[in-house]
Protein backbone atom coordinates (compact mmCIF):
# COMPACT_ATOMS: atom_id res chain seq x y z
CA UNK A 1 0.00 0.00 0.00
CA UNK A 2 1.40 3.36 -1.05
CA UNK A 3 1.59 6.05 1.60
CA UNK A 4 0.28 9.41 0.55
CA UNK A 5 1.96 12.40 2.08
CA UNK A 6 1.28 16.02 1.40
CA UNK A 7 4.69 17.70 0.89
CA UNK A 8 3.21 20.85 2.41
CA UNK A 9 1.95 19.19 5.62
CA UNK A 10 4.39 21.07 7.86
CA UNK A 11 3.30 24.37 6.35
CA UNK A 12 -0.35 23.44 6.90
CA UNK A 13 0.36 22.55 10.52
CA UNK A 14 2.20 25.83 11.17
CA UNK A 15 -0.62 27.78 9.50
CA UNK A 16 -3.23 25.95 11.58
CA UNK A 17 -1.38 26.59 14.86
CA UNK A 18 -0.96 30.28 14.12
CA UNK A 19 -4.57 30.55 12.95
CA UNK A 20 -5.89 29.06 16.19
CA UNK A 21 -3.82 31.40 18.29
CA UNK A 22 -4.24 34.60 16.27
CA UNK A 23 -8.00 34.15 16.01
CA UNK A 24 -8.17 34.09 19.84
CA UNK A 25 -5.50 36.73 20.58
CA UNK A 26 -7.98 39.54 21.33
CA UNK A 27 -10.03 37.50 23.77
CA UNK A 28 -8.82 38.73 27.18
CA UNK A 29 -10.79 36.10 29.08
CA UNK A 30 -8.66 33.30 27.66
CA UNK A 31 -5.28 34.97 28.27
CA UNK A 32 -4.10 34.63 24.68
CA UNK A 33 -3.16 38.30 24.43
CA UNK A 34 -0.72 37.94 27.34
CA UNK A 35 0.91 34.91 25.74
CA UNK A 36 1.24 36.25 22.20
CA UNK A 37 4.96 37.06 22.42
CA UNK A 38 5.89 33.69 23.91
CA UNK A 39 3.68 31.85 21.46
CA UNK A 40 5.12 33.66 18.45
CA UNK A 41 8.62 32.92 19.67
CA UNK A 42 7.88 29.20 20.03
CA UNK A 43 6.01 29.15 16.71
CA UNK A 44 8.91 30.95 15.01
CA UNK A 45 11.30 28.33 16.35
CA UNK A 46 9.21 25.52 14.93
CA UNK A 47 8.85 27.25 11.57
CA UNK A 48 12.61 27.79 11.34
CA UNK A 49 13.30 24.13 12.03
CA UNK A 50 10.45 22.56 10.04
CA UNK A 51 10.11 24.67 6.89
CA UNK A 52 12.46 25.40 4.03
CA UNK A 53 12.58 28.86 2.47
CA UNK A 54 10.04 28.00 -0.23
CA UNK A 55 7.48 26.90 2.36
CA UNK A 56 8.31 29.85 4.62
CA UNK A 57 7.70 32.27 1.74
CA UNK A 58 4.35 30.63 1.00
CA UNK A 59 3.42 30.58 4.69
CA UNK A 60 4.14 34.29 5.10
CA UNK A 61 2.10 35.13 2.02
CA UNK A 62 -0.79 33.23 3.63
CA UNK A 63 -0.25 34.96 6.98
CA UNK A 64 -0.22 38.40 5.33
CA UNK A 65 -3.39 37.55 3.38
CA UNK A 66 -5.30 36.17 6.38
CA UNK A 67 -4.26 38.45 9.23
CA UNK A 68 -2.61 41.46 7.62
CA UNK A 69 0.85 42.91 7.54
CA UNK A 70 1.16 43.56 11.29
CA UNK A 71 0.76 39.89 12.18
CA UNK A 72 2.93 38.90 9.22
CA UNK A 73 5.71 41.22 10.43
CA UNK A 74 5.48 39.80 13.96
CA UNK A 75 5.71 36.28 12.55
CA UNK A 76 8.67 37.17 10.30
CA UNK A 77 10.45 38.77 13.24
CA UNK A 78 9.89 35.68 15.39
CA UNK A 79 11.46 33.44 12.75
CA UNK A 80 14.32 35.90 12.17
CA UNK A 81 15.12 36.06 15.87
CA UNK A 82 15.06 32.26 16.04
CA UNK A 83 17.52 32.10 13.12
CA UNK A 84 19.97 34.25 15.08
CA UNK A 85 19.48 32.28 18.30
CA UNK A 86 19.76 28.91 16.55
CA UNK A 87 23.05 29.95 14.98
CA UNK A 88 24.39 31.14 18.33
CA UNK A 89 24.72 34.76 17.24
CA UNK A 90 21.96 36.41 19.25
CA UNK A 91 24.03 37.27 22.31
CA UNK A 92 27.44 38.97 22.16
CA UNK A 93 30.54 36.78 22.14
CA UNK A 94 32.34 36.81 25.48
CA UNK A 95 34.34 38.57 26.67
CA UNK A 96 32.16 41.27 25.23
CA UNK A 97 34.69 44.04 25.76
CA UNK A 98 37.57 42.23 24.03
CA UNK A 99 38.88 44.49 21.31
CA UNK A 100 39.04 41.66 18.77
CA UNK A 101 35.36 40.90 19.28
CA UNK A 102 34.03 44.44 19.11
CA UNK A 103 33.22 44.34 15.39
CA UNK A 104 31.64 40.88 15.62
CA UNK A 105 29.51 41.91 18.59
CA UNK A 106 28.48 45.10 16.79
CA UNK A 107 27.31 42.99 13.84
CA UNK A 108 25.40 40.64 16.19
CA UNK A 109 23.71 43.66 17.77
CA UNK A 110 22.84 45.07 14.33
CA UNK A 111 21.35 41.72 13.21
CA UNK A 112 19.24 41.57 16.40
CA UNK A 113 17.89 45.04 15.64
CA UNK A 114 17.17 44.07 12.06
CA UNK A 115 15.51 40.80 13.10
CA UNK A 116 13.25 42.83 15.37
CA UNK A 117 12.24 45.09 12.49
CA UNK A 118 11.73 42.63 9.61
CA UNK A 119 8.93 43.62 7.26
CA UNK A 120 9.44 41.41 4.20
CA UNK A 121 10.35 37.82 3.42
CA UNK A 122 13.44 39.03 1.52
CA UNK A 123 14.64 40.67 4.73
CA UNK A 124 14.10 37.35 6.56
CA UNK A 125 16.30 35.60 3.98
CA UNK A 126 19.00 38.21 4.62
CA UNK A 127 18.77 37.43 8.35
CA UNK A 128 19.11 33.69 7.60
CA UNK A 129 22.23 34.27 5.50
CA UNK A 130 23.70 36.73 7.99
CA UNK A 131 23.07 34.37 10.91
CA UNK A 132 25.02 31.59 9.20
CA UNK A 133 27.84 33.96 8.24
CA UNK A 134 28.05 35.37 11.77
CA UNK A 135 28.06 31.83 13.21
CA UNK A 136 31.01 30.89 10.98
CA UNK A 137 32.80 34.09 11.94
CA UNK A 138 32.08 33.53 15.64
CA UNK A 139 33.37 29.96 15.44
CA UNK A 140 36.51 31.07 13.59
CA UNK A 141 37.18 33.89 16.05
CA UNK A 142 36.53 31.64 19.04
CA UNK A 143 38.85 28.99 17.64
CA UNK A 144 41.53 31.58 16.86
CA UNK A 145 41.28 33.06 20.35
CA UNK A 146 41.57 29.58 21.88
CA UNK A 147 44.69 28.92 19.80
CA UNK A 148 46.15 32.27 20.82
CA UNK A 149 45.44 31.54 24.48
CA UNK A 150 47.05 28.13 24.15
CA UNK A 151 50.12 29.81 22.68
CA UNK A 152 50.19 32.35 25.51
CA UNK A 153 49.89 29.57 28.07
CA UNK A 154 52.78 27.68 26.45
CA UNK A 155 54.78 30.91 26.34
CA UNK A 156 54.27 31.42 30.06
CA UNK A 157 55.20 27.80 30.85
CA UNK A 158 58.24 27.97 28.58
CA UNK A 159 59.27 31.28 30.14
CA UNK A 160 59.02 29.83 33.67
CA UNK A 161 60.91 26.73 32.58
CA UNK A 162 63.63 28.88 30.98
CA UNK A 163 63.94 31.00 34.13
CA UNK A 164 64.26 27.93 36.33
CA UNK A 165 66.75 26.39 33.93
CA UNK A 166 68.77 29.63 33.88
CA UNK A 167 68.85 29.71 37.69
CA UNK A 168 70.07 26.11 37.81
CA UNK A 169 72.79 26.87 35.27
CA UNK A 170 73.89 29.94 37.24
CA UNK A 171 73.96 27.92 40.44
CA UNK A 172 76.08 25.32 38.68
CA UNK A 173 73.69 22.41 39.08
Amino acid sequence: MEKLKDPNINQHIMTFVLDRFISQRKNPALGFKDQLGDMLSAWGGLCYRMLDQKHLASLFMSVRGRWGSDVAKQALRAVGTTALKSNGVYAPVEPENAEMLTTLNRMIHLMRERAASIETFDQLVIIFDSAMTLRMLRDDVTSALAQLQEGFDKWDVDKRYSLERSKLILEGV
